[in-house]
């Protein structure tokens, strides 16, 4: 993901609804790329009445892969532009996201698997 996570948009994740007489709260959890080479986690909750033509769904799966031109984020300091993100959002909906640049779980896979290796190696000499 970190290739396409400068031009398209994907998200994983999933949605928790939780019933209340005739309202129903959603919970909602998701991984996401929102096309400005980050990486997103966070989530967010929101409120609706009851609705028979939007049914309630205690558990679902949600994602978007690859959705082209997206809304990107407006950077709005030098971390934003850097890649590093916080937002904490009240109004319409609870929200809640950190983001950090898409390269860095690459980067530190890549530095714990090297890391693996020396000291395998070094227990191998030894």
């Amino acid at each position: 993901m970190w290739f396409t996570s400068y031009t398209h948009y994907t998200s994983i994740g999933i949605d928790v609804d939780t019933q209340e007489n005739t309202q129903i709260t959603h919970h909602y959890y998701r991984v996401r790329w929102p096309g400005n080479a980050s990486i997103w986690f966070g989530g967010g909750i929101s409120e609706r009445a009851s609705d028979p033509n939007n049914p309630y769904e205690p558990f679902d799966l949600a994602a978007t892969f690859l959705s082209p031109n997206p809304e990107k984020p407006h950077a709005h300091t030098t971390l934003n532009r850097l890649g590093f993100w916080y937002q904490s959002i009240h109004k319409p909906n609870r929200q809640w996201w950190v983001g950090i640049p898409s390269f860095m779980p690459l980067l530190l896979i890549g530095l714990m698997l090297f890391s693996l290796k020396k000291i395998k190696r070094n227990k191998t000499i030894l």
